[in-house]
């Protein structure tokens, strides 16, 4: 099944290089950090896929000459560092690991860059974007009401394992997964997808009145996954997409969003509300638990207090520590005070890109997308993946976008 599969991409990739682009970042944006089937099957298919057009860009001289105008130096630095640095001090035996996973995380970025050379194309990648943004709805507003998800019992089904590892209730409502591994995975997809809106609309390219209701239905969607950190980094995103600069624009926002909060359940609205200021009136990590999960984490960081235990290792001790639920956490047992030190120098990066930003056009959106990330990433964690190679990725893929639109603004 998997060569047919391999096979039939190949020859559409022969047929038609665009539109096997078109599915290869749609599968994509879903599958490198999030592989919906425990195991190498679906690794395999993606390197495989990805080696398809690897060999192609590889010989484009376009790739070669924007390669560093898109891929900013200290994500590269970073993400070397990260990973290969604390492979030669840590687990030397493991270097063709690291080094397939650089390939991977990188290889998506590389093809990004070489077949979304024009406006155009990017366009097509937003058309791509907004078909995933609504099946994700779409399918987490029917999980949640209905609580029901086909794709789970199938995979169930095939696997013989259970696919979901949360599925419960909170503020009402089924917690929705989707296609993905877990409610709060799902959750941080539609973060990403709702920052990439927000640097389309600011930059103006495409349909602001779309990509404004397309937020709004990423919003949802967090709400439906009852992810905490999520929903308090979608509302941070949700304020770019308002022109606080234009006191006329601002007030029809603030009247639909009035009728909306109408139409929705007080009581829902007051249990979210409570679960803000009495963290142990939901199920989930509360204040106190937290702590704990910090105390437990910097316990066993004491094994290596300066590289850590190595990649993954926080796997070992996860019901330990109750899934550490922060990515501080995990950065304190893989990759001890250096990853923590490598991880605040690349949120000081980061942030200041954005304030930069800022302070030459007075927008604000680049910098709310960043606080928003890691908000999410230290109040919550991926299950069953590792967060710092994904987390450099979701960053290399809002730097290329926002490079990429704002060359086309231009």
């Amino acid at each position: 099944m998997l060569m047919i599969i391999v096979i039939a991409f190949l020859l559409l990739f022969l047929y038609d290089k665009k539109l096997a682009f078109n599915i290869f970042i749609f599968y994509s944006i879903f599958d490198p950090g999030f592989p919906i089937v425990r195991g190498f099957v679906n690794f395999i298919l993606s390197d495989l896929v990805l080696c398809i057009f690897l060999i192609d860009v590889i010989k484009d001289k376009y790739l070669i000459s924007n390669f560093k105008k898109y891929i900013p130096k200290f994500l590269i630095v970073f993400f070397l560092g990260y990973h290969l640095l604390t492979c030669l001090i840590q687990e030397p035996s493991h270097i063709m690991y690291y080094i397939l996973v650089v390939v991977r995380t990188l290889g998506v970025f590389l093809v990004f860059i070489n077949y979304v050379k024009t406006e155009q194309q990017l366009l097509n990648f937003a058309k791509v974007l907004i078909c995933a943004i609504i099946l994700q709805f779409s399918y987490s507003l029917i999980e949640a009401v209905l609580t029901i998800n086909p794709i789970a019992d199938y995979f169930d089904k095939i696997t013989g394992s259970t696919f979901s590892e949360l599925s419960d209730i909170r503020y009402g409502l089924n917690r929705a997964q989707a296609s993905l591994r877990h409610a709060t995975t799902n959750s941080y997809v539609a973060l990403i997808f709702m920052s990439i809106l927000s640097i389309l609309f600011n930059l103006g390219l495409g349909n602001r009145k779309k990509y404004t209701v397309l937020a709004y239905c990423c919003l949802g969607t967090i709400f439906f996954t009852g992810v905490r950190s999520t929903i308090i980094s979608g509302l941070i995103v949700l304020i770019s997409f308002i022109n606080l600069r234009k006191i006329r624009k601002i007030f029809p926002v603030l009247i639909v969003g009035c009728v909306v909060l109408y139409f929705i359940p007080q009581d829902y609205l007051t249990e979210i509300y409570e679960s803000y200021t009495d963290t142990e009136s939901v199920s989930g990590s509360s204040t106190d638990m937290r702590l704990l999960q910090f105390l437990k984490s910097f316990s066993i960081m004491q094994q290596s207090i300066v590289w850590g235990l190595g990649a993954n290792s926080f796997s070992l001790y996860k019901n330990f520590i109750f899934g550490a639920e922060s990515v501080w956490f995990q950065l304190m047992i893989d990759f001890g005070t250096m990853g923590v030190l490598f991880y605040l120098c690349l949120i000081i990066r980061c942030l200041k890109e954005g304030i930069l930003l800022f302070k030459q056009t007075h927008e604000i959106y680049l910098l709310l997308i960043f606080i928003a990330l890691f908000i999410t990433n230290s109040m919550t964690s991926l299950p069953g993946y590792n967060p710092t190679t994904y987390t450099v990725g979701v960053l290399f893929l809002i730097s290329l976008i926002y490079k990429k639109a704002k060359k086309y603004k231009q």
